[in-house]
């Protein structure tokens, strides 16, 4: 009864003070036995259940919010427990697995066994059956998605007894995952309506293009994003430029009147934005004519100078410059299959024709022969048809409805021949709107190869 005190007193300290919740919201709740309404946005562990043990017997182990495991068990030397952890990602951007945090000395529990010579080892593992701890900052969980893992538990000779840990298995985002929030906003009609009216407004006033969270505009920010602009606790800087950057009709336009066939470019940091030369990443979104926006060209690297920026109530701000971004020289790779590494470079000086590019209108209006020349007829084109239709045609898992989503997006761009034996990629598309789609479908074959199931048909 004493130790099951403890534990429920544990579950409420950390659903207060979880370590390392290092998530895109502030909301928390407890999850298991003792629960609260559910927050709106956020990474949560939704389910735990012991999946193999040998020489270790569970005492009643749960989970609490965000992301948290209390393993209550009673152990021999040398004995293990394996669990299945499921986590839901509710929220419209992708969270990646960080690893395991926690405190030495907390108070009632055995974590300083935790790592020490003959103590507990945790190991963390996509598939049960993985020889090594194969679940690692590689992994992530897609928007709206749920992922199993395991994490297995190891008891050396100095960790016999009752033993009870306190682990938090951190997940988190990175400045990608702005890019997936944004483009979130623009797809949902009220948000984007939201964002194109103070656009609108500021054009109409003084014939601005740009947006930032600086000053008085700090509040807008956080409301469209519905959170404070942070990553893993710092500040984050983001301006938004509404502009024509791909040279074509696609887009949106200003209303009454103002320029047209925009699109809306993301420009974000996390250093100082008001001194020297900030790193900057810009990612840009455009209209197609389904009216569905989508990503062109992928999360570059930048620097910018350093400008002004005059807020809504007319102060004005010294603050990193958009008009200035220029790509840093750098090899892109887009994607690696099978061991083959599908590459580009940008802003080389003595580079070839597609390689020096480094104005964000350039890089997004380049036809790359080269790029072409790598993903004509690719084999994970191939691989994919192979997947969804010969192997797998009637599945609904997550991974499977994933690598579809990706497959059928990328047909806007190849022909499809000879019942999956041939790819034919369109030769004028621009790198720009290539990028992000294969892109896309690399990443949903990589989660495809990281959680499937062989039991899904």
């Amino acid at each position: 009864m004493r130790r099951l005190a403890l534990f429920v007193l544990l579950l409420f300290c950390f659903a207060v003070t979880a370590i390392g919740y290092a998530a895109l919201t502030d909301e928390m709740r407890i999850e298991g036995s003792i629960s609260a309404s559910p927050p709106p946005r956020g990474l949560f562990i939704v389910g735990l259940e012991v999946v193999a043990s040998q020489g270790v017997t569970d005492m009643g182990s749960a989970y609490s919010s965000p992301t948290n495991v209390a393993s209550s068990v009673t152990a021999k030397a040398g004995g293990s427990i394996t669990y299945r952890i499921t986590v839901e990602n509710r929220t419209d951007v992708t969270y990646w697995y960080r690893g395991i945090l926690y405190d030495s000395a907390l108070v009632g529990t055995d974590n300083a066994s935790l790592g020490a010579s003959g103590g507990i080892s945790v190991a963390t593992k996509d598939k049960l059956a993985d020889p090594t701890a194969t679940f690692n900052t590689d992994d992530w969980v897609p928007p709206h998605a749920t992922r199993d893992f395991y994490a297995i538990y190891t008891f050396g000779a100095n960790a016999a007894g009752a033993r009870f840990t306190f682990l938090n298995f951190s997940f988190g985002g990175r400045l990608i995952s702005y890019a997936d929030e944004f483009l979130a906003i623009l797809n949902t009609p009220d948000r984007y309506s939201v964002l194109a009216g103070e656009f609108n407004r500021e054009y109409a006033e003084d014939g601005s293009t740009v947006l930032g969270n600086v000053g008085a505009d700090e509040a807008f920010f956080d409301g469209l994003f519905g959170t404070e602009l942070t990553l893993d606790g710092q500040p984050v800087t983001v301006m938004i430029q509404r502009a024509n950057v791909d040279g074509k009709s696609t887009g949106d336009s200003y209303l009454p009147h103002g320029p047209a066939s925009c699109e809306y470019t993301l420009y974000v940091t996390t250093e100082d934005p008001a001194t020297g030369s900030p790193t900057v990443y810009a990612v840009s979104y455009t209209r197609e004519p389904s009216g569905e926006w989508v990503q062109i060209g992928e999360l570059y690297e930048g620097t910018t100078d350093i400008g002004t920026y005059t807020d809504s109530n007319g102060t004005v701000h010294t603050a990193f410059n958009p008009a200035s971004w220029e790509a840093v020289p750098k090899t892109y790779t887009v994607f690696t299959y099978m061991g083959q590494s599908v590459t580009y470079k940008v802003n080389q000086r003595y580079g070839n024709s597609f390689q020096q590019q480094y104005k964000l209108t350039d890089l997004m209006s380049m036809v790359d022969q080269e790029l072409y020349n790598q993903l004509n007829n690719h084999r994970i084109m191939k691989d994919t048809y192979k997947i969804l239709f010969v192997d797998h045609p009637n599945s609904t898992a997550p991974e499977i409805l994933l690598l579809r989503e990706a497959y059928e997006d990328a047909l806007r761009f190849y022909e499809m021949r000879n019942s999956g034996q041939e790819f034919s990629l369109d030769n004028s598309a621009t790198r720009a709107e290539l990028l992000s789609t294969v892109e896309a479908l690399a990443k949903a074959m990589e989660y495809y190869l990281q959680v499937h199931d062989t039991n899904h048909s």
